[in-house]
């Protein structure tokens, strides 16, 4: 997405015109959305903005951007080596500290580009133009200030603002990086704030016993439980139970959130009935039979509320995932249950990528292109040796189930092998060891290495996948 001329915008008259003269000039992929509201209040800006100088001609602005993913949207941005300069539009009287909060929220967002930001909120209704000063102060602003603070943006950014703005700097992984999650460095997305309010008026007000959510890897469940748990744990203990790995991150964690004590599956059944007030459980799919009837029982003897989050695991065959707990999970005859639907570290490509894999006649569209999956084959134990080297060298990881602290852990780049134990049933499922496939592959942020040893046919079935046309 490109920046516009808001002057050469606000010369167009109709809706539709407008729509059409935005798309080109900034060259997103879709129609904007535009509301009259907003284009009047554009108009007001520029015509307050022509009285004071003769500039505005000049004036190049990111209209209505909005982070991939994350819902975050900004009306007018302006990036220069100089600084960032932020401007909101309000068609009618908002009050002041809804206009600094956001302003406050926004400054948040942009200072990851580590450039000075200016902040103002433009209200139309009222001709009123508002400052947030470095301080946090809301204070009026005039427009000879504002006019000089766009002249002295010299050095304009006018390429694509989407490469300044990775979603995944902002949304991180407790697991991963426990010193940003404890600083309170990340954003939920629109759609799990929604669910954990709702999860948590539902334990406070509602007095629900059972609660889960569900969702992809990549979706965010960890984040969202974790940030749950912190909220919680304000007022009462908090026990999470964590059934994937349980690497040295988690120990920091449970060092430092007082309130809060993460345990292992085994751990649980070891603790004491009443020692808490809340019980999490994250990967619930993966917790023991044993360990979910104690988590039950205890919930129940001493009326204790439960949230899981779990991972239906719907790509793969149902043969294949008779000793997941999502079932027993979902037959809790009083349970509450959400869908976290958005996928956010995980790419698109690398999701689509996975779903076909699994599944070849699934209802899901195959990509044009898939230049981030690298899909190999090794004929002999030398080969398969060799091209494991090769590619651990350029940074990917070999994720071994059977080692602790591997599965679980997001990375960048990972490698899996798919042997002759693979082959694809009569229905297009992908059979053999896959929910181990499907969790390691599923754990890769931007990039999948394939080795296929001694099986021609899932390889070309993949080649067909990674290289399908329209």
């Amino acid at each position: 997405m490109k920046p516009v001329n808001i002057f050469a915008l606000t010369r167009v008259s109709g809706k539709e015109n407008l729509k059409r003269l935005e798309r080109q000039l900034s060259e997103r992929e879709r129609f904007l959305n535009v509301k009259e509201w907003e284009t009047d209040g554009l108009k007001s800006l520029v015509s307050n903005l022509l009285m004071h100088t003769n500039d505005v001609c000049l004036f190049d602005f990111f209209y209505s951007f909005q982070i991939p993913k994350l819902g975050k949207e900004f009306d007018l941005l302006r990036i220069s080596d100089e600084y960032i300069l932020n401007l909101e539009l309000k068609s009618e009287k908002v009050s002041e500290n809804a206009i600094k909060k956001q302003l406050t929220l926004n400054r948040y967002y942009l200072e990851m580009l580590g450039k000075g930001i200016k902040s103002y909120t433009y209200i139309s209704s009222q001709n009123r133009l508002l400052r947030l000063t470095n301080s946090g102060r809301l204070v009026d602003a005039d427009w000879e200030e504002l006019c000089e603070d766009l002249k002295g943006q010299e050095s304009l950014y006018d390429g694509d603002i989407e490469e300044l703005f990775k979603e995944v700097e902002y949304l991180i992984s407790p697991m991963t990086r426990p010193d940003r999650f404890l600083r309170h460095e990340y954003f939920l997305t629109l759609q799990q704030k929604d669910i954990e309010g709702c999860l948590f008026r539902n334990i406070v007000e509602e007095k629900v016993r059972f609660q889960g959510y569900k969702g992809l890897p990549g979706t965010g469940k960890t984040l969202l439980l974790y940030d749950l748990a912190m909220l919680l744990s304000e007022t009462k203990r908090v026990c999470l139970i964590h059934c994937g790995a349980f690497p040295k991150e988690l120990s920091l964690l449970n060092e430092r959130l007082k309130r809060v004590d993460f345990m292992t599956p085994s751990g649980f059944l070891k603790a004491g009935d009443d020692v808490y007030s809340y019980i999490l459980i994250d990967e619930g799919h993966l917790l023991g039979k044993r360990a979910f009837d104690r988590v039950r029982e205890v919930s129940e003897k001493c009326d204790i509320p439960v949230v899981i989050s779990y991972d239906t695991e719907e790509f793969i065959a149902k043969e294949e995932r008779l000793n997941t707990m999502a079932d027993e999970i979902e037959a809790i005859p009083e349970i509450v249950l959400y869908r976290l639907t958005n996928r956010i570290r995980t790419n698109n490509e690398l999701s689509s990528f996975i779903r076909c894999l699994f599944r070849i006649n699934g209802d899901h569209a195959h990509r044009r292109h898939y230049p981030s999956v690298t899909p190999v084959y090794a004929g002999t134990k030398e080969d398969l040796q060799i091209l494991g080297r090769i590619f651990k060298d350029k940074g990917f990881v070999s994720l071994d189930p059977d080692t602790e602290g591997t599965l679980g852990i997001e990375h960048e780049k990972v490698l899996s092998v798919i042997d002759c134990s693979y082959y694809y049933d009569d229905e297009g499922y992908l059979r053999g060891k896959v929910r181990t496939l499907y969790q390691t592959l599923s754990r890769a942020k931007r990039e999948i290495a394939v080795i296929v040893y001694e099986n021609e046919e899932v390889f070309d079935r993949i080649l067909k996948i990674v290289q399908a046309r329209d």
